[in-house]
């Protein structure tokens, strides 16, 4: 089980995410409990756009790790609500401002017997959109 810290920092970045979809003009929310009840941290919506959406914070360079089991869970009840499925990463602040990096969640670096792994924005920046970007 997670540390109360790290459930913390994950809540922040959940919250700080649909704070900032929000501010751009989406419809956002964050699942509760997602981690038992279902793979992705956030849903949002707009203009007919449906978004789920895996939320990290990751300030050092490590990859991101997600259960095997549960990104094909996350990418299968994607399919079934003609949802888009993204990995998004809370960053420091770049030169524009931006913080939020962004990725489909169907394109991982490498696919293990356990789990879906996803480079860090540092380490494979072109893999990587800026926030705007994706939203459009």
């Amino acid at each position: 089980m997670a540390s109360l810290r790290a459930r913390r920092r994950a809540y922040e970045a959940e919250r700080g995410l649909v704070l900032e979809l929000e501010r751009r003009g989406w419809w956002a929310t964050r699942v509760p409990a997602s981690g038992r009840r279902t793979g992705f941290d956030v849903v949002a919506a707009k203009g007919g756009r449906i978004l789920f959406i895996e939320v990290k914070a990751r300030l050092s360079g490590e990859d991101m790790r997600i259960d095997r089991w549960r990104w094909e869970e996350v990418l299968s009840e994607a399919a079934r609500a003609g949802a888009e499925a993204y990995l998004a990463v809370r960053l420091l602040p770049d030169e524009a401002g931006e913080k939020w990096r962004i990725r489909p969640l169907a394109d991982p670096d490498e696919v293990t017997a356990t789990h879906a792994v996803f480079r860090h924005p540092r380490s494979a920046p072109e893999r990587w959109m800026r926030l705007g970007d994706a939203l459009g």
